[in-house]
Order: structure tokens, then C-alpha cells, then sequence
């Protein structure tokens, strides 16, 4: 854990534990998956060029099955890829992991007892199943931290920067400015 004081009215954590019964994300290794998929693709292939050279054989005339496997190939590729490409490029924007709902876990930080004015919260994967969570509140509960960090390990997210404030008034890192302010449709 890292703990930084600053003006004696807020306090940073940066939470990298795992926790053995929280709700963990799909781990599936992107790379691994993609290199399986790389070899069942060179398998679909060769399979296809077999089946292709065994009809032309048998009967010259059916020619054009060369093109046609060649089409179904390229088709099955482009579908297979597509789960790899989406997941690498949500990681790339930064966006919010499919797995987590955000409007659940600003709920679920909200009902923490003692805990209010809960802002500028953003959820991302910094990779593929590891999300992450930096979120500013209020509280005068010293125990607060841990109590949003507890209910961040429920949804899997081990990855944590948690501003807790002590003080109340305008955000000490924001100021007076709506920047960080949460909007709920």
C-alpha cells in the first residue's frame, strides 16, 4: 500500500493486492488467444488447400473450388479475429471493461456508510483483465479507504486510486470547477 497526506485533508491509496474471493474478470491471455487462433487458422487453411487439391483430382472441371475454400477461409478468419480485435482496442481508449458496469460500482461506493459526494470516477483495463478504479469522495470515517477498497475487490478491481477527502467543502484536487463532477442520467 502507499499512503500520501497532503494538506492534512485528503488521503491517496494506490491498492495493488489480489484478492483471493473477489470477482475476477475473464483471464484469458490475449496473446496466447490470438496465437491459438493463428494456429487453428493455419490448420482451417491447409485443411482447406487439402480438400481443394483432392476435388481438383477428382474432377479438373471444379476448379473454381479453389477460389470458393479460399473465400470461406478468408470469412472464418476475419469472424475469428474480431473478439481479439475489439478487447485489444477497448484497452487501447481506455474504456470501461465489459465485465464491469459503472454505474453498479459508483452505486456499491456510494452505500459505503459515511461515504458521499463520490466523483470523477473512472473505470478502465490498463490490460487485458486487469481493471482499474481512481475515484475522489467524501468522508470523515477514517476507516473509509478500506471500505472502498473492500467493495472495489468485490467487482475484481485490484487496481485502485481512492482520494477520500476528510474535509467537507469543494474537492481539494478539483477546486470550485465541475470537472470532476459525477452526472447521472
Amino acid at each position: 500500500h502507499g499512503r500520501h497526506q497532503s494538506n492534512g485533508s485528503s488521503v491517496d491509496l494506490h491498492v495493488d493486492e489480489p484478492h483471493e474471493g473477489a470477482a475476477r474478470a475473464d483471464k484469458r491471455n490475449i496473446n496466447l488467444h490470438a496465437a491459438y487462433l493463428h494456429v487453428m487458422a493455419d490448420l482451417a487453411q491447409s485443411v482447406a488447400v487439402l480438400i481443394a487439391g483432392l476435388v481438383i483430382w477428382a474432377r479438373p472441371d471444379w476448379h473454381v473450388i479453389d477460389p470458393i475454400l479460399t473465400l470461406l477461409f478468408a470469412v472464418l478468419v476475419l469472424y475469428s479475429t474480431l473478439g481479439v480485435l475489439r478487447s485489444s482496442i477497448a484497452v487501447l481508449l481506455e474504456a470501461t471493461p465489459p465485465n464491469l458496469s459503472w454505474r453498479k460500482v459508483y452505486k456499491a461506493i456510494s452505500k459505503v456508510p459515511n461515504v458521499h459526494n463520490v466523483h470523477d470516477l473512472h473505470l478502465w483495463s490498463i490490460s487485458h483483465g486487469q481493471p482499474s478504479l481512481s475515484v475522489h469522495c467524501q468522508s470523515s470515517d477514517p476507516d473509509a479507504l478500506g471500505k472502498i477498497r473492500d467493495q472495489c475487490q468485490v467487482f475484481g478491481i485490484t487496481h485502485a486510486t481512492i482520494q477520500v477527502q476528510r474535509e467537507e467543502g469543494p474537492c481539494v484536487t478539483c477546486g470550485d470547477t465541475s470537472y470532476c463532477t459525477t452526472h447521472l442520467a
